[in-house]
């Protein structure tokens, strides 16, 4: 289990609300298990990736 702190979660709850086509067909393009916790675990990991 993971272990999510306040400021991720309020990412977590902002991030359900724009979940968008694109964002979706790319997550398929990569063979993400497409449950919603890897498909979030994915964007989170990007988003770090890129700060």
């Amino acid at each position: 289990m993971t272990v999510i702190d306040k400021n991720d979660l309020a990412m977590l709850q902002k991030s359900k609300k724009n979940l968008s086509a694109a964002d979706l067909s790319e997550a398929n393009l990569e063979g993400v298990d497409f449950s919603f916790g890897n498909f979030i675990s994915t964007n989170f990991r990007k988003a770090y990736l890129k700060n």
